[in-house]
């Protein structure tokens, strides 16, 4: 199932490059961070108004936050003896 939100960022400070809204999404299984700011067109309309949009970002999850827990817990032994990871 693909589906996702977004949230106001209510920390967001002046002048920051924050994004105005923030949220996760998931599609085809993989987990997405969301950022989006409010954009007005170059271009006005014919009554000379100047219309807004909300202009997205993706960013892919951490390859530890895709994980389910098990798979998670199944990664974290493999690396274990792979790598000598002690975490």
């Amino acid at each position: 199932m693909n589906n996702g939100a977004l949230f106001k960022n209510f920390y967001k400070k002046d002048n920051s490059k924050s994004p105005d809204y923030q949220g996760e999404c998931n599609i085809d299984g993989v987990k997405y961070k969301i950022g989006g700011w409010i954009m007005e067109y170059q271009k006005r309309d014919k009554e000379g108004k100047q219309h807004k949009y909300i202009s997205l970002s993706f960013k892919k999850r951490k390859p530890e936050e895709q994980n389910t827990p098990d798979q998670y817990r199944e990664l974290k032994e493999q690396l274990k003896d792979e790598i000598g990871w002690t975490k």
